[in-house]
């Protein structure tokens, strides 16, 4: 990682893009503040242009606050076919950074205009999307053979296993406007509104305070889209075995 930004600092990357294209800004970075908002606190600029619409916070805990990664998105942007210059300034705080990532905006999923659209983790798609643990090491389990780097599905459960306080990055495209409830099906994780979950940039009221002991379908709340299109849709769950999520256009 890149170790405790000071106020002032830049962090500049060139990225040469194949064409036209909208991405996500991914940043996985953790502090030592209670609640470093990075909409606030990073300042984002393409090809001299400013960008807005970041969202997500860092916050450290425990005795190593530093290496407590958190996944965020510093914003939708524009790249023009060639060079782009990419550069992000540090307005407040010290925050560490391990990594950028550039995720195109593409559907993982489509959402039939009624009824229940359900994506299988066997079908999830890992190199358009983004599947984040907090710590360095993931925890997958050792029984089925999984190391860091690994694919972390097995092949006859279609689970993703083990991680500790993830967060998983996509992209759901939604037909025409209406209000969405979202759920998972999953394994022994920490009830759902321990963490903070975004679908569009705005925040999920997440009132599930049920800590899954068990298989289960557990709601992580709804969203109203106001129109058709491909939205982003970032949650966070601990020590998950994850399954399915779930889709439910609301009559």
């Amino acid at each position: 990682c890149i170790f405790a930004f000071t106020a002032g600092t830049k962090f500049v990357l060139n990225i040469e893009a194949a064409s036209d294209m909208t991405v996500d800004l991914l940043l996985r970075g953790a502090t030592d503040a209670a609640g470093y908002d990075v909409a606030s606190k990073l300042a984002v600029t393409v090809n001299g242009k400013s960008v807005s619409g970041g969202y997500g916070s860092l916050t450290g805990s425990g005795d190593k606050p530093y290496w407590d990664w958190q996944t965020v998105c510093l914003g939708k942007i524009d790249l023009v076919k060639g060079v782009n210059e990419i550069t992000i300034t540090v307005l407040d705080g010290h925050p560490n950074i391990d990594w950028v990532r550039l995720v195109p905006v593409a559907a993982d999923i489509t959402v039939a205009t009624s009824g229940s659209t359900t994506l299988h983790m066997e079908n999830f798609e890992e190199h358009k999307s983004v599947i984040d643990s907090k710590d360095d090491f993931v925890n997958a389990y050792a029984s089925q053979g999984f190391k860091e780097g690994d694919v972390f599905k097995n092949a006859g459960l279609g689970r993703i296993y083990g991680f500790n306080a993830s967060t998983f990055v996509m992209h759901v495209e939604v037909k025409e406007a209406c209000t969405l409830k979202i759920s998972v099906n999953l394994w022994n994780c920490n009830a759902l509104n321990t963490y903070k979950h975004y679908f569009n940039g705005q925040a999920i009221n997440c009132t599930n305070e049920t800590a899954p002991t068990g298989a289960g379908v557990y709601e992580i709340g709804s969203v109203t889209v106001s129109e058709a299109g491909i939205y982003t849709f970032i949650f966070t769950t601990g020590g998950v075995d994850f399954d399915e999520l779930i889709f439910t256009v609301v009559e």
